[in-house]
């Protein structure tokens, strides 16, 4: 189990589908905008600084989540393709849109 925190990271996350959900963990200021997304997943009301101990940051936005580990494409998927783009030390991902 993984703990994936930031408010768009968890929407996002929820939207893909490609993880389990196992409870979502919010601040009282989030909770009818994460409920609205959550479906059918147990959501969490917790405070700020329980918040900041289960994710080890305070940059979690009052919004975190236990999920499953994500499943990556394994190497060999991946080089079968015609183009494979491999990027080292982007610090602004909005830019690879240019390549």
């Amino acid at each position: 189990m993984e703990v994936i925190y930031g408010k768009n990271p968890v929407l996002e996350a929820l939207a893909s589908g490609r993880r389990t959900f196992y409870e979502i963990l919010v601040a009282r200021q989030h909770y009818d905008e994460i409920v609205a997304a959550a479906g059918k997943v147990r959501v969490i009301i917790l405070s700020r600084k329980e918040l900041d101990h289960i994710t080890k940051s305070a940059f979690h936005q009052g919004v975190a989540a236990r999920v499953s580990p994500f499943r990556y494409t394994p190497l060999k998927e991946v080089m079968e393709k015609k183009v494979v783009v491999l990027l080292d030390s982007v610090e602004d991902p909005q830019n690879t849109g240019s390549i």
